[in-house]
This record gives C-alpha cells, structure tokens and sequence, in this order.
C-alpha cells in the first residue's frame, strides 16, 4: 500500500503529495478516512480524488488535470523552508538557497513554478517572528524585511518614503508631517551619527528642519528625515539626494560639516542651494591643525601667535567680502614663527582656495545658526534612549517613530503659533558681542581691531 506525503500549505492547512498531483483535505469521517480533493478542482475541473487512513493510500480516482511534478517539488521544498525557518536560526536567505538551489537547473517547468527570494522573504520573515515570539537579528541590510505593520503610524500613513535596494540598499524613513516640511521648509540641518545605527547599516543621516518663526527669540529645529546608509561616499548620497528630491525636497540652505562627499551631491542635485559649514567643525579643524603642527605650546605660552591664529578663525564673522583684506592684515601683522607660517599655508590651502569648501561655506557673518551643534545634540539625546550604540534595527526602527511623532507634534505647535524653544542666554549674549564687533568695524573700517575683539570672543579650543 502506497504512503501518502503530507506537507502544510501558507495556512498551515494539511495539503497531499501523490503521484505528481496535490490534493487538498475534504473530510475525514470518525473511521479516520480522509477524502482529499484535486487542488485544480476549481481551476481546471479536475475531479482527481483520493481517500487514505493512517497515512496510507487507499484509493485514487482518474485526473483530468496533467501531473505537475515541479510544481509539487516545489511545494515540498517550500514546506521544508517554513520548518527550517521556525527551527533554525540561520538566515533566510541561505535556508532558501540550500533547499531551492538543487531545483534551479532542473528546467523551465522548474523555473517557472519556484518563487523568487523576495517573494517569499516577507512570509517567512513573518513565519519566524509569529513562532520564536521575537525577530531574529537580520545579518545584513539585504535580509532586513519590512512588513506593513512595522511602519504603520497612528494616522495610517506609512514612516516608510523609500526602500531603495538597487545596489546597496537605502531606508528613509518620515512621517506625513515630516514629508510636508520637506517640501515646503527653506533651511535645513544635516548630519550623521554612527553609535545609533544598527549594525547592518553603517550610519544612521537625519536632516532636520528649522521651523523657527522669530529667529532673535526662539529657534525650534526638528528632525523630519531619518536614513539609514550603508556608507559616506557619493554613490550613497546621490542614492539619498535622489529620494529626497523626488519627495519635494528643494532647500534653500542647509547647515552640515564639511563633508566632501555630501557637499558634491548636493551642489550636483541642488545648485542653488546655499551650503552653510559649521563653525564649531571649522574651529575644530583649525585646533586639530595646531595640534598636528605641535603647535600647542606656542600657542598657550605666545600671546601674538595665539592671537593671529584666533584672528584666522574670526574671519569667518566678517562680511565675506571683506575676508580677503582681513587675511592680509593677519599675514601683515603676524610674528615670525616657521610652525605658524606652515599653520598658515595650511589655512590657505584648505579654507582660502579649496574649490570644493569655498570660503561662502564658513563664512557665517549675520547667521543666527552658525553650528550644527542642535543636530549633534539630538544625536546625543537619541543615544540615551537608545541606551546603548548599534541597536536592533527594529529597536532603532521604534524609537525612530517615536522621535518622529514628537516631531510631528513640535511642528503642530508651530502650526498653530505656539512659542517654539526659548534660545539659551549665552548664545544670544554672543550674538551680541558679536554683532557689536562687526558694526564697530563697519563704522571705522578699522579691520584689525575687529579681528582683534572678534578673536577673543570666539575661541577654538
């Protein structure tokens, strides 16, 4: 007596394997007889029955539909997949190729009856998650599935705006609110953070809105755009800039650091855009420059070298138009010192004719914002609730929804003209002094006295 193969459909429905036909479970009477039915009952009027018990085939009626051979192998094979999936721990991806593989030269019947890996990735994905009762941790973007409910948000609009996989894959996530500002926003912040990204991306880049309606008082700078990418280089960014701008995006400026990569792509996407560098990362870079040089010593024990190397960061304060006769009255004024003319040489190279980092980049006269120093801050807030660096990515998914709902929230207050964040006293304080500085030399034109107190305000170390 032959033995019937039982194998569970999707639906975890009992579904038979005999002879190159499947049948699916009619009904079972108390003598435990089992009638089974043609699956193509319905699709080609096949009336193929069988009756079996215990496992055993007792009858097998004639079929009208053809022996589907791969098609049953096929289902076999997939029904070994969904066991291994809630067994085993090994990644989808491999448990799919080692059981489908063999059936891939096997001939077009093959071919056409096997669905492709992301077919069923999602319902496998889903398979392991509903039996081990928590995900298992995808080893690489490519493994990450998103599943409707993931990015479902309370107002039924998906977080999800693109899933780009074309090469190394993109996730770019915002909230219908977020999107809105996006397109109708002017100036934005944007920067990287890598302790908060999940292990299967490389950095975790959020764009944030400035949504301030009285800039002397408040500011109220939100993040609308969170991206997870697999590097920093320009095929990423473009990969990025291209979403964005296909959502609306069309900024007229946006404060960043100086990253070459970034500022390429977006000159490239966004030529009118008005690219603003951050004076705390040019301050930075001038003190890791006199760090190199050794430098250091001089600087805290010379009070002129110190000065001159002040004054060159206070260049960024003036009018740009006026930054290249500040720059000789430094050369003019400065004393002999073989460290501080290579200082120099090097502030002439990568910050006076760099033609990528133009001088209009940080330059920062007359901007309230002149740091990205709001964005790094969130960064570090966003770590805390985190708790610790490289989360799970469905950790990091949900605090990222999270952050966006109090986005959304922040923006609704701006809607309705509510007060946004008060600005902290020292930072309108310096504005102060600065301005003062600026207006004394528009007044007198008197540029090394204006280097001179703008150099004591803003200090680099």
């Amino acid at each position: 007596m032959d033995v019937l193969e039982i194998i569970q459909t999707s639906k975890k429905k009992d579904c038979a394997i005999f002879d190159g036909h499947q049948y699916r479970l009619h009904r079972a009477n108390k003598q435990n007889i089992c009638s089974w039915l043609c699956i193509k009952e319905r699709t080609s009027n096949c009336r193929g029955t069988l009756k079996s018990k215990d496992g055993k085939v007792l009858y097998v009626s004639s079929h009208v539909c053809i022996p589907d051979v791969a098609a049953t192998e096929v289902a076999k094979k997939l029904c070994t997949i969904k066991k291994r999936v809630r067994e085993e721990d090994q990644s989808v991806s491999k448990i799919y190729l080692q059981e489908m593989g063999p059936l891939f030269n096997r001939g077009y019947d093959y071919v056409e009856n096997i669905p492709t890996l992301p077919a069923v990735r999602a319902q496998l994905h889903r398979i392991r998650r509903k039996e081990q009762g928590t995900a298992v941790e995808p080893k690489n973007s490519q493994e990450i599935e998103i599943m409707d409910d993931d990015v479902i948000m309370e107002d039924g609009s998906s977080f999800l705006l693109a899933d780009d996989d074309s090469g190394s894959r993109i996730l770019v996530f915002a909230s219908t609110k977020g999107r809105g500002i996006l397109k109708t926003g002017q100036n934005f912040f944007m920067d990287g953070t890598f302790k908060s990204c999940c292990m299967q991306f490389y950095q975790l880049y959020t764009i944030h809105a400035d949504l301030s309606k009285n800039e002397e008082e408040d500011t109220t700078i939100v993040p609308i755009i969170f991206a997870l990418l697999p590097r920093k280089n320009s095929e990423i960014y473009s990969k990025l800039f291209t979403v964005l701008k296909q959502a609306g995006w069309n900024p007229n400026s946006i404060t960043m650091d100086f990253e070459v990569a970034a500022i390429k792509e977006l000159e490239r996407h966004f030529p009118s855009v008005s690219i603003l560098g951050c004076n705390f990362h040019f301050n930075q870079c001038l003190w890791r420059q006199v760090q190199s040089l050794g430098l250091v010593r001089d600087y805290k024990d010379d009070e002129e070298i110190r000065l001159h190397i002040r004054m060159c960061a206070a260049l960024a304060y003036l009018p740009e138009s006026d930054m290249d006769e500040g720059w000789l009255c430094i050369q003019e004024t400065s004393p002999q010192h073989a460290k501080l003319q290579e200082f120099f040489d090097y502030f002439v190279k990568e910050w006076l004719e760099n033609s990528i980092i133009t001088t209009s980049m940080w330059n920062c006269h007359k901007q309230q914002h002149r740091t990205n120093n709001t964005i790094e801050g969130w960064h570090n807030k966003f770590q805390t609730i985190l708790s610790k660096p490289h989360p799970k990515f469905r950790n990091l998914l949900q605090a990222l929804k999270d952050e966006s709902k109090y986005s959304d929230f922040l923006i609704s207050r701006m809607e309705i003209n509510l007060e946004g964040k008060k600005r902290a006293k020292k930072y309108v304080q310096l504005d102060e002094r600065i301005a003062r500085a600026v207006r004394a030399y528009e007044d007198t034109k008197d540029i090394r006295k204006c280097l001179t107190s703008l150099a004591y305000i803003s200090k680099m170390e």
